[in-house]
């Protein structure tokens, strides 16, 4: 069982760089921005069937760590309209990671705990009692790794509602922001265009703040 859970492990991210190498020279920006017009008639005459597939996609696009989340975002808002958009992305991103994050604890996260409990014991105790504020700090960041993220929660005894919401809070604002970029989509000229450094201080800024609480009641205790 633990030996086909390391095969299934291993066939996953061998199936993660194929899709990788296939997908990531066909959808670009350049494709989405060529397609748009198109993609925006359909949507009007199937609206309901189009929201099932990009939520399908979104889905697949998170379990399988595809390059394909920020062109998602700025479909959904030129597609969809900021509001819709928003939440039929963040119920994509979200539920999509949440899922990649439980199938790498089921495939190699649950034989990881088991086979050294003794030595995680200590550190699950400090990801149970301060795992949400770090979740959400590392959420915040608009440099996190989103793929890598989800793999190394999947190693820990993080709740699943834990991670749920704090990836919809830590990442609304850094959605919504790629999102409502969408709405100008004929107006960019690359993703580069919508996070600029002031953006991205304030991100920064913001989940130093996410921390502040977690700092406030270690310092209490002290």
């Amino acid at each position: 069982m633990k030996k086909n859970r390391i095969i299934g492990f291993v066939l996953f991210i061998v199936l993660i760089a194929l899709l990788y190498l296939l997908i990531s020279d066909t959808i670009t920006f350049e494709w989405l921005k060529m397609q748009a017009d198109q993609l925006r008639s359909w949507t009007r005459m199937h609206y309901v069937l189009v929201v099932c597939l990009y939520l399908i996609v979104f889905f697949f696009s998170s379990i399988f760590f595809l390059p394909l989340n920020t062109l998602l975002l700025i479909s959904a808002g030129f597609l969809f309209g900021f509001w819709p958009g928003f939440l039929w992305a963040q119920v994509g991103f979200c539920f999509g990671s949440l899922f990649s994050m439980l199938l790498v604890r089921y495939l190699i996260g649950s034989w990881i705990q088991k086979k050294y409990n003794h030595k995680l014991e200590s550190l699950n105790q400090k990801i149970e009692a301060n795992g949400a504020p770090y979740l959400l700090f590392i959420q915040l960041l608009p440099i996190t790794p989103t793929p890598l993220l989800n793999m190394s929660v999947g190693f820990t005894t993080i709740s699943w509602w834990t991670f749920l919401w704090t990836t919809f809070a830590g990442t609304a604002i850094g959605n919504g922001l790629y999102v409502y970029a969408g709405k100008f989509l004929h107006q960019l000229e690359s993703t580069k265009d919508i996070l600029s450094w002031p953006l991205f201080i304030i991100f920064c800024v913001m989940a130093l703040l996410a921390l502040i609480p977690f700092l406030f009641s270690r310092y209490m205790v002290n």
